[in-house]
Formats: structure tokens, C-alpha cells, sequence
């Protein structure tokens, strides 16, 4: 029996190259498992881009309450809230822009619509921005087709 194949104290029966060899899978394993999780959590978590149709729109009807305060201007701050989020998404809001619906409600539309991706990171900023006391919660979101053409 050579050097190299007697028993270590760590792993008793096997010999040196034993232990190298079970050592060195051991690592190639931790090293697969972890750069296969990695792309996992990146996948799901990476931003994609969206398929939509051009002409289409979303309705996206938001509650924008300020705490503890009296808010002369809700208008305003529902703009506020909106310019500090519209950087998360590539669609437009077109005119006339954020319409108070009344009881602190505003819809915007979006052109063209929303697809999955970009209504996460919208949806998310609206709802999870911290700006002084405002408070966002998204009512709900109506996607609509291209507009048909007008018959003559």
C-alpha cells in the first residue's frame, strides 16, 4: 500500500486519494448548485422586456391618500406620485393626463399598454414609494386593444 492510499483520520478506510477525490466533488457540487440557484433568482427576478400591441392602452385607476394630514391638493400629489414612477415603465401617459375621479381616486392611461413586466415595476413603485405621508394603492388596471378603425 503506497503513502497515498492510507487511511486518514477524517475519513477512516479511505485513502488520501480517496478523500481528494470525494473533497474535490464535494466542491465541483456547491459550485453547481450555487451558480444554478444564482440563475434561478435571476431569471425570475430580471427585467424583461414586453410584448404589446401598438394602439393599445391601459386604464390604471389609483388611491393616493396622504397620512395623517389634510390634503388641500390632492391632484398635485398624485402627480407627484406619478412623475416619480413613470421612469419605471417605457409607455406614456397621454392627455390629458391624471384625472381626479373624486374620493382621493385618479385614472391615468397608458400608451401603449402595460405588458407584465412593466406593470410589476409600476405597480410596485406606486404602492411602495415613501414620499413625505403619501400613501399609493393601485384600484385596478383594464388593458384595451388597439382602437378600431372607424367604418365610412
Amino acid at each position: 500500500m503506497s503513502s497515498d492510499d492510507t487511511p486518514t483520520s477524517s475519513n477512516p478506510g479511505k485513502g488520501k486519494k480517496g478523500a481528494d477525490i470525494s473533497e474535490k466533488l464535494l466542491k465541483s457540487l456547491k459550485r453547481d448548485v450555487g451558480a444554478g440557484t444564482t440563475n434561478w433568482l435571476a431569471d425570475l427576478t430580471q427585467d424583461r422586456p414586453d410584448r404589446v400591441a401598438p394602439g393599445s392602452r391601459s386604464e390604471v385607476v389609483l388611491e393616493v391618500r396622504v397620512r395623517n394630514s389634510f390634503d388641500p391638493a390632492p391632484l398635485i400629489r398624485a402627480q407627484g406620485l406619478w412623475g416619480a414612477c413613470e421612469s419605471t415603465v417605457h409607455q406614456r401617459l397621454i392627455e390629458p393626463g391624471l384625472v381626479e375621479l373624486g374620493a382621493g381616486r385618479f385614472l391615468a392611461v397608458t400608451e401603449p399598454a402595460l405588458g407584465e413586466h412593466a406593470w410589476r415595476r409600476l405597480q410596485g413603485c406606486l404602492e411602495d414609494l415613501t414620499i413625505d405621508r403619501l400613501h399609493g394603492h393601485v384600484v385596478s388596471k383594464t388593458d384595451m386593444g388597439p382602437a378600431e378603425p372607424a367604418a365610412s
